[in-house]
């Protein structure tokens, strides 16, 4: 027979995990590196869901296990440590596009060959 709460932990705590890992990526400006580890964190709930689907239809509520509930709630913690990063993420890039394509457009008008335009482009930047 299967062993649904050490198994449910064993995904729980991956999850949490690569969480925890997505988050120092995302401190660290690693964006690929987060953004791999946040797809396979939603593996792992994925996996997580349906383990407890397996559970219910063998009769035993997962929630019920208090080492689940505590690990669920610090995983929790963790989820609202990576909106809050990934918002910081979200706004700090909108700044660096909007950067980028005003100087695409500076660039595109200094192409023109216009000289009075490319004099303007050379001060600005």
């Amino acid at each position: 027979m299967r062993n649904f709460p050490q198994q449910a932990q064993a995904m729980l705590d991956c999850y949490k995990k690569r969480g925890d890992s997505a988050l120092k990526a995302l401190q660290e400006q690693d964006w690929e590196a987060a953004r791999q580890l946040l797809r396979l964190r939603k593996a792992a709930f994925h996996n997580f869901r349906v383990l407890e689907e397996e559970a219910k239809q063998a009769g035993i509520e997962l929630e019920s296990h208090a080492a689940l509930r505590t690990l669920a709630q610090q995983a929790l913690v963790t989820d609202r440590d990576l909106i809050q990063a990934l918002e910081v993420t979200r706004d700090s890039t909108s700044g660096e596009i909007a950067k980028i394509l005003s100087l695409r457009g500076k660039i595109g008008r200094y192409k023109s060959g216009s000289p009075v335009l490319s004099k303007r482009l050379e001060q600005s930047v």
